[in-house]
């Protein structure tokens, strides 16, 4: 399964000593048929992952749309965005020495670049080198716990390394594909805030582009869910928005917190409840940035760690539910 999206994204992150700004986000849909080009670019997105026909292309262009193409086909077109390689061969058991041929045989015939998607972040390693673009679409809820995708976010994060990676987030509801996954009671949507919480936590975990899963499959309609849509675009938004705290690479910095539980220190999978990204503040502001989220669904309470100030109005410091907190940090 699948799921592409793109949108530039303004970077509030000053060019100071010679720095330059990092690479923008992306942000884009998967599955979007042809005729629904224009109301996909409502949402907010700059691209899809679909066909790479001469008609899908001419609709997306009008549209204002790029394009990562699947297909046999290499079109020299400027709406195409990359070339997209056969899907999860992870999944499929496909050796990455048939995925390194796909890799050579796109480089050949284009210059665009060549994504690759997988079903794992846990496989990058395996088949990062075959791909000029790696993707991942681990989709927990329903069946997996949800701090798992930021699992899988860090192992993509580590084994891309300089390698632009994109996370695709879960738009649906598994119940929908009785013939991919057994029966369960369990399979929903997303809420919302899952939602949110997965792309804020693909922000700050390095991604070069979110993609969001599907637009409309043939078994799935994100329209259907006026609520997703909406998160789709606040999560945009709220990067957007954000850019400085997300958008530049991440440094090292102590861990910010004490918790008043100790049983609070780690979520259901035994990892870090709260995970933090620190990147360093605009030169004229001093000090690191921080952003911190919560990957549990329960109410966390802690205060600033010795040596560690933060511009909290609150000496505690109560993380909602999957909450997402800035902070200007000084580091003693």
């Amino acid at each position: 399964m699948k799921a592409g999206v793109a949108i530039v994204l303004l970077c509030l992150l000053v060019v100071v000593g010679g720095c330059h700004a990092p690479q923008q986000m992306q942000f884009g849909l998967y599955a979007v048929p042809q005729k629904d080009l224009p109301r996909a670019q409502e949402i907010g997105v700059d691209f899809v992952v679909g066909s790479k026909s001469k008609n899908y292309l001419q609709a997306a262009k009008q549209a204002n749309l790029k394009v990562i193409g699947s297909g046999n086909e290499f079109p020299n077109d400027s709406t195409l965005m990359g070339n997209y390689l056969t899907d999860e061969p992870d999944l499929q058991e496909i050796h990455p020495d048939r995925i390194a041929q796909e890799f050579r045989t796109a480089k050949r015939r284009s210059d665009k670049p060549v994504f690759l998607n997988l079903s794992s972040g846990f496989s990058v390693a395996s088949y990062v080198d075959y791909c000029d673009v790696v993707m991942f679409d681990w989709y927990p809820v329903g069946w997996q716990p949800l701090a798992t995708f930021y699992s899988n976010l860090t192992a993509a994060r580590l084994a891309a390394g300089k390698k632009p990676f994109y996370s695709i987030v879960q738009a649906f509801d598994w119940s929908k594909y009785p013939k991919l996954v057994p029966p369960s009671s369990n399979y929903r949507v997303p809420t919302p805030l899952e939602l949110k919480a997965m792309t804020a936590w693909s922000a700050m975990s390095g991604v070069a582009g979110v993609v969001f899963y599907p637009y409309d499959d043939g078994h799935t309609k994100v329209q259907s869910t006026p609520e997703l849509v909406t998160a789709i675009r606040e999560s945009m938004e709220f990067i957007k928005a954000n850019a400085n705290y997300f958008y530049p690479p991440r440094i090292w910095g102590p861990y910010p917190f004490k918790f008043r539980e100790l049983s609070d220190r780690y979520n259901e999978i035994s990892e870090p409840s709260i995970v933090i990204k620190y990147t360093q503040a605009p030169a004229q502001q001093g000090g690191q940035l921080l952003v911190a989220a919560n990957t549990t669904y329960r109410e966390i309470v802690v205060s600033a760690s010795k040596g560690v100030l933060l511009d909290s109005d609150e000496e505690t410091i109560v993380f909602a539910p999957l909450e997402i907190k800035l902070f200007n940090a000084i580091i003693k």
